[in-house]
């Protein structure tokens, strides 16, 4: 495999996604939380564990519970609903979405 930015050569597609994220300023991005990661294999140890919660109304996003809670109650008197965002443990890739209202939590 040749890396299309240098001339470096890499034995596996796995050695190559490396290469990318050190050399060549490629990240790798959460989809969830947007955090960026240098390698692959960061990226999806972080996945095991990333969830956010997004606001209904206006999308925001945040990691906490408690900030969902206070952004809701302090920016939108209408809407009270959110998302909660995690990767599914069963099905690798796959986004669980749930949605709650402040007094569902």
């Amino acid at each position: 495999y040749k890396c299309e930015e240098c001339d470096f050569y890499g034995n596996s597609l796995e050695t190559m996604e490396v290469h990318a994220g050190k050399c060549c300023g490629e990240d790798f991005d959460c989809g969830l939380c947007n955090l960026k990661f240098e390698t692959l294999e960061n990226l999806k140890t972080h996945l095991v564990m990333c969830e956010v919660y997004e606001c209904k109304e206006c999308f925001n996003r945040v990691n906490k519970l408690s900030d969902i809670k206070i952004h809701i109650e302090n920016d939108h008197d209408q809407t009270k609903r959110f998302y909660h965002l995690k990767m599914s443990r069963k099905q690798n890739e796959k986004v669980d979405i749930k949605e709650y209202g402040l007094g569902d939590v």
